[in-house]
């Protein structure tokens, strides 16, 4: 109800789900624009923004599930499996991917972000 409650009141919002991949699916059955979820097709656009020279175009131009997980280090991405990208995703690059808001199964400590939602081991962050 709280995602479905913000996506009511700022509609062009870009979310991400972390901590696993059952998140973002979730996100986007309760109609919020969520970067990360199954990606039938790639998102060129987004990815672009991580990979600008396209280093890493093999793993993510496919079919697959992705997991992001926020991280203090370096972007990285890895390919466990063929239809399992996973993103390591540095709170310095949030700008650049112009996320507006994170959903978690876990607590996240960054002073971009402002936890409004907590319940039930769920937390929603709104990205400053």
């Amino acid at each position: 109800q709280e995602v479905a409650s913000i996506v009511k009141k700022d509609k062009n919002a870009k979310w991400i789900g972390c901590g696993n991949i059952v998140i973002p699916n979730f996100l986007v059955s309760c109609g919020a624009s969520t970067y990360n979820s199954v990606n039938y097709i790639p998102n060129m656009d987004f990815w672009k923004k991580l990979d600008p020279d396209g280093k890493y175009k093999d793993m993510y131009n496919r079919y697959a599930h992705i997991q992001i997980n926020l991280t203090d280090n370096n972007t990285n991405l890895s390919l466990p499996q063929a239809d399992l990208l996973v993103l390591d995703l540095s709170y310095k690059d949030l700008p650049k991917i112009g996320v507006d808001y994170i959903m978690s199964n876990t607590e996240l400590d960054n002073s971009q972000l402002e936890e409004i939602y907590y319940n039930q081991e769920i937390r929603i962050y709104h990205v400053r």
